[in-house]
């Protein structure tokens, strides 16, 4: 079992995660500079992890 914790640079701990799963729009990342063709880009997996990581408390 492998233990995550808030000092990791991933999704999870970004404070551009948004957690939209309640409203059918899955997990996106609300950075400007990681939009793709101008929409959100969609994140793969909480654990997943990108240049633009801003380590603070996020909407998940």
């Amino acid at each position: 079992m492998v233990v995550r914790n808030n000092m990791e640079k991933i999704c999870k701990n970004c404070k551009h995660m948004l957690w939209l799963v309640g409203v059918g729009q899955g997990v996106k990342c609300s950075n400007d500079k990681n939009k793709v063709d101008g929409k959100l880009y969609n994140i793969p997996s909480r654990q997943h992890t990108c240049e633009y990581f801003t380590k603070g408390k996020n909407n998940g």
